[in-house]
């Protein structure tokens, strides 16, 4: 998913012909800083899974939310993966559905950076925190 992001922030995608990115830039942009937070989630996501502490199938149904209440419960909310799963969901939705947002390739850029740098922390969460997230998910 983060290579997807990074392709669609980059100025000749997958091979394609540049100019059949001509006058989409700013859909690019958006696009990536969409996928840039889903690869964030899903990275969460695949942790968790991976661990062995999630004991019932993952969320489908407010999944996004339900997850972001778990880590915030879990970790507090000033964690850095917290407060990225929050600030960089929204960044998601005003990508998605803001015609008043300007966004450059630079504003996307630093939107990507920040949910690799996400990824990062959780990679560095200690399996006591999985655990903790997993359990406020279960409801434990």
């Amino acid at each position: 998913m983060f290579a997807l992001a990074d392709e669609l922030h980059e100025d000749s995608a997958a091979g394609i012909d540049p100019a059949a990115w001509a006058g989409c830039d700013v859909e690019r942009w958006r696009s990536a800083i969409s996928r840039g937070y889903y690869a964030l989630f899903l990275h969460l996501k695949i942790a968790l899974l991976d661990s062995g502490f999630l004991k019932f199938p993952f969320p489908e149904s407010g999944a996004h939310s339900a997850v972001s209440r778990a880590v915030r419960a879990a970790l507090k909310p000033y964690h850095p993966v917290a407060q990225k799963l929050v600030s960089l969901k929204l960044e998601r939705e005003f990508a998605d559905y803001s015609i008043a947002l300007d966004v450059d390739k630079s504003y996307a850029q630093d939107r990507l950076d920040e949910a690799y740098d996400a990824m990062g922390a959780i990679d560095s969460l200690k399996p006591v925190q999985l655990q903790a997230i997993a359990d406020k998910l279960e409801g434990r």
